[in-house]
């Protein structure tokens, strides 16, 4: 643009710089709401993560520990079949051991032979001249084999 005056040109200079400053004045404060708007939109999505994650973690808690209590229930339960059921097999074993028991043996008639401290268990294990000792339920008798 041509001005014929230098008056002319500083207002023009003037009035272009204010313009170019009122322009900057207005970009700055939109730039600045802008700035605040997205500031809150973003407050507000992580206050909502916040919050989500708060109870997805609540939630997660709650079922880790519903799980513990029925491992915890598990174990217990398991220990006690275990313990019955080796309580079983004990009460089993006892009576087989009671049934084997020498007393109760030779309550039921019969004999107990031993050579040397040895029990005997079969005829072929003695030869003639051996002595024995046999025990019945009321006391025992010494032989000698012939």
């Amino acid at each position: 643009r041509s001005l014929k005056t230098p008056t002319a040109v500083a207002d023009f200079v003037i009035e272009h710089n204010a313009a170019f400053e009122n322009r900057l004045d207005e970009v700055w404060k939109w730039i600045r709401e802008e700035s605040k708007d997205r500031l809150r939109a973003e407050q507000l999505k992580l206050s909502d993560l916040m919050s989500h994650v708060h109870h997805a973690v609540r939630s997660r808690i709650i079922l880790e520990n519903n799980m513990l209590d029925n491992l915890i229930m598990m174990i217990r339960q398991g220990g006690k079949n275990m313990i019955n059921g080796h309580s079983k097999r004990l009460d089993f074993i006892y009576t087989l051991l009671s049934a084997i028991d020498p007393d109760k043996v030779l309550a039921r008639g019969y004999t107990i032979t031993t050579h040397e401290g040895r029990s005997v268990s079969r005829a072929s294990e003695l030869s003639k001249g051996m002595n024995i000792q046999t025990t019945f339920r009321d006391g025992a008798i010494k032989s000698i084999i012939e």
